[in-house]
């Protein structure tokens, strides 16, 4: 994630990690957990989720939280690379078949990291947005996550290419 603030032209790093944490949520968030949720390290060292039907993976990056509350944020962008994997390595390559949708978006919390919980206990952030969702490809492919408008992108010092791509090997 990075993080522009106001009268910057710098982007600064807000997290960024290829180690991750998630779970499965029920569709509309308001269900943890709901069934069985697989996530594994591929042979490239990059994590696969596995949702139960009916149910989303929902990850983020194993770091601290970032505190942008000392000062005026004006944008932020985040990005994650995604692809489809083989459920079972064994099994026949039935990817051209698949229809998995990929999102991106970033969440509020509070100054410890934390969410509000709803009447389930189930903790709730408050989302500062969701990117486009996209089909997942065989190969490598970003989805992003951006506040920024189509004047922002006219004006404001764009984030550097590095950003998009791809962490570890």
């Amino acid at each position: 994630m990075l993080l522009l603030f106001e009268n910057e032209t710098t982007w600064q790093a807000g997290q960024r990690s290829d180690v991750l944490e998630g779970g499965s949520w029920s569709e509309d968030f308001q269900r943890y957990p709901c069934g069985m949720f697989d996530m594994r390290t591929e042979p490239d060292m990059s994590r696969s989720f596995v949702p139960a039907a009916t149910c989303v993976a929902h990850f983020w990056p194993d770091v601290a939280h970032v505190d942008i509350m000392t000062r005026p944020l004006r944008a932020v962008v985040a990005v994650a690379h995604v692809r489809l994997v083989l459920g079972d390595s064994a099994g026949p390559d039935d990817r051209a078949q698949a229809r998995y949708l990929a999102g991106l978006g970033v969440d509020w919390r509070d100054p410890i990291g934390g969410c509000p919980t709803n009447d389930a206990g189930v903790a709730i952030c408050s989302g500062a947005g969701v990117g486009r969702m996209v089909l997942a490809p065989t190969q490598w492919r970003p989805v992003v996550f951006s506040t920024m408008t189509s004047s922002d992108l006219a004006t404001l010092p764009l984030p550097p290419i590095d950003a998009f791509r791809p962490l570890g090997p």
